[in-house]
This record gives structure tokens, C-alpha cells and sequence, in this order.
């Protein structure tokens, strides 16, 4: 607790009942406290874990033409150019619970500094285009892996504050373009992240895996994450029915960007930019082959990122999308932990539509 600081909640871990809050039985239950999970938290930042690369090959639309959808078309940035970026977070992420609908809490990121860099063929090395530091929060939820871990979801967008800037690099740059950068790919990194900290390990019965059913904030502080659920034998999950996933619809929107630029005397100016599927929700449902033992559970993931967590759900609802070709790929599990043999993929193309007059704004 010691390394936790300020972050140390108070409180005494619950003795957990035969049932949940609603009155529901359950096989199995565990309560785990904020501070434990934040000391794991805490363990994987300084194990580098929290620090990471941002390129085509960690996310296939980090291009130039990727990024069209806020960048002028005036721009240095060509389209033969090369982006990378990098995330090097000063502090380790941390969460908050606390009751609500839906979310166990608020995942909060502090003092992380985003480097944005470019490379042209022209320089023959990566130089640095700006520097940005900035504070995260998002909500969060959660859910248990099937290798006894627990599993936190990030699916909303998250809210960024920025506390400073440094764009005294090669290309002068409009502020709205720094904010773009942030709205647009944190939304992509988050849920990779998120993976990646699978750090805090579940009680488990040998040959046993456990389906979480229900989780609830407990403790005297609210200091502690409570799940119960299931425990299903490996061998009856092996010999289950698979189910199947049916993409009912997908529904497309256009949406308006504000994309900025700047002339070389520092006046910026402000366009309107219609982008075609800059939003997207697919309307799914599945073949349950054991509906009396509860419903499916449902995860995605986006151009081969990081895998939502498995939960009940009838759609999926996507934004801030980078221009280029998309895949969605959606699977199911049964309650008894039985995942679909072959998993549907939506494919869409986002792209840039048309532009608006100018106006200058400052």
C-alpha cells in the first residue's frame, strides 16, 4: 500500500453472502480490494507494460491517409510520409470504484505524454512534431477471464484533459490538430491497454474456470470489487454445443469533423469536413444453444486491436473512426464458457467526403 500514496482507500474487505445484493444465488465469489488491484496496476507500469508504440503495425490506420479526417488538405503531413508515436505514462494508471449503472468505476491515466512523430523520405529519420502530456478518465468495467484473471473493459470514450503541449517541432501546427490526435486514437489504444493488464489473478478451483454473473462496489469505503458467478467444469465446456453469432444490421452515419489549419503568420482557420462512416452501430443477436442456462455474452474488436470484455449486449456502437477500411470482429460464448467456432467480420470503409468554406477563427 505504501506505493499507492494518495490512492489508498480505507476500509474492510466484505465477507461475502450466499447470494448477490439482489438476492441471487451463486457457486462462487471473491472480493477483491481497490488497493490490490491498483498495486498490480502499479506493478505492470514499472514493469513497462503501460508504455507503448503507436505504428501501422500496432494500428493498421496510422497513416497519413489514416488521419485525413482531421488533417487539412494543405498539410506537410504527405500521404508517402510515416507516422509513429509514442505513449510513455510518467505515473501508473489507477481506478476509482464506485457505484453505478453498468460500470464498476472510473479508470483514470495521469500525466501520460503522447510524442508524435514523422518521417519523410526527404529527412531520412523520424523527427518530432509535437509532444503533448494529458490526464485520462473513462469508466470501466469489468469481468473474469477464462484463465482466472480479472478482465477490464474500456468501451466508452474517454475524457482528456491536456496539461501541456510542446509544438515547436518541424511543421507548425494547429492546436485542433493536437486535440484530434488525442480524440481519435485514445479510443484505439485504450482497449489494447486494457488487455494488456491482465494483472490481477481470481481465485480459481482446479478444472474449474469461473463465469462471472454479477459484480457490485462493497466494503465500508466502497473499496472493494465484488464478483460472483458460476464455476463450470473444463470438461463440460469442452464437450458443450459452440454458438453462433447473426449480425442483424449495420448502420452507418456520417459525421462532421472541425479540421483546423495554419498559415505561416500563426492565423488559424477552421473548415468543416463531412466524413462518410465516421460512425457505425451493428445490431447483432446469436444462436444460443443453452438458453435455459442464461444468454450469450458477446466481445469485439476492431482492426485486430485489443479484444472488448465478454458481456451481454445486442449492439455495438463505434466512433472517431481514422479514414481507411475497417474489420469488426464479433464472437459469442454460452454460460457454459463454450466460444463460437468462427467469428462473423464486419468490414466498412471510412473516408473523407467533401469540404466546407473556409472561416477564420482567430
Amino acid at each position: 500500500p505504501g506505493a499507492l500514496g494518495s490512492l489508498y482507500v480505507e476500509g474492510e474487505t466484505p465477507t461475502m453472502g450466499a447470494t448477490t445484493p439482489d438476492g441471487e444465488p451463486f457457486h462462487f465469489g471473491a472480493s477483491i480490494s481497490s488497493n490490490v488491484i491498483n498495486q498490480a496496476l502499479h506493478a505492470a507500469h514499472e514493469a513497462g507494460v503501460t508504455t507503448m508504440d503507436i505504428s501501422p503495425g500496432f494500428y493498421a490506420n496510422a497513416t497519413p491517409d489514416g488521419i485525413a479526417v482531421y488533417t487539412p488538405a494543405d498539410s506537410e503531413i504527405d500521404s508517402a510520409d510515416q507516422i509513429g508515436m509514442r505513449i510513455e505514462p510518467a505515473s501508473a494508471p489507477y481506478i476509482k470504484l464506485m457505484p453505478a449503472d453498468g460500470a464498476a468505476g472510473v479508470f483514470a491515466w495521469y500525466d501520460v505524454k503522447l510524442t508524435f512523430d514523422l518521417y519523410k523520405a526527404e529527412w531520412g529519420e523520424y523527427r518530432t512534431l509535437f509532444g503533448v502530456t494529458f490526464n485520462l478518465e473513462v469508466p470501466f468495467e469489468v469481468n473474469s477471464t477464462e484463465d482466472g484473471f480479472l478482465s477490464i473493459g474500456i468501451e466508452q470514450l474517454p475524457i482528456i484533459y491536456i496539461t501541456e503541449t510542446d509544438a515547436t517541432g518541424m511543421i507548425l501546427l494547429p492546436p485542433g490538430f493536437i486535440n484530434s490526435t488525442l480524440d481519435f486514437f485514445m479510443p484505439a489504444v485504450m482497449p489494447r491497454l486494457a488487455e494488456k493488464l491482465k494483472v490481477v489473478p481470481l481465485p480459481r478451483i482446479y478444472e474449474h474456470t469461473l463465469y462471472m454473473r454479477d459484480f457490485w462496489i462493497a466494503g465500508s469505503g466502497n473499496n472493494n470489487l465484488s464478483l460472483a458467478g458460476d464455476l463450470i467444469p473444463v470438461s463440460v465446456t469442452q464437450a458443450a454445443a459452440a454458438p453462433s453469432t447473426t449480425v442483424e444490421d449495420v448502420v452507418t452515419e456520417d459525421v462532421t469533423v472541425e479540421v483546423e489549419s495554419v498559415n505561416e503568420l500563426g492565423v488559424v482557420t477552421s473548415n468543416a469536413v463531412t466524413v462518410n462512416n465516421g460512425e457505425v452501430t451493428i445490431d447483432i443477436d446469436g444462436l444460443n444453444p443453452n438458453p435455459d442456462l442464461g444468454f450469450l455474452e458477446y466481445r469485439y474488436r476492431v482492426d485486430g486491436g485489443g479484444w472488448s470484455i465478454w458481456k451481454r449486449r445486442d449492439e455495438i456502437r463505434l466512433s472517431r473512426l481514422l479514414a481507411g477500411e475497417h474489420n469488426v470482429e464479433v464472437c459469442s460464448r454460452t454460460p457454459l464458457l463454450k466460444r463460437e467456432l468462427s467469428c462473423p467480420v464486419v468490414t466498412f470503409t471510412t473516408e473523407v467526403a467533401q469540404e466546407a468554406t473556409e472561416e477564420a477563427t482567430e
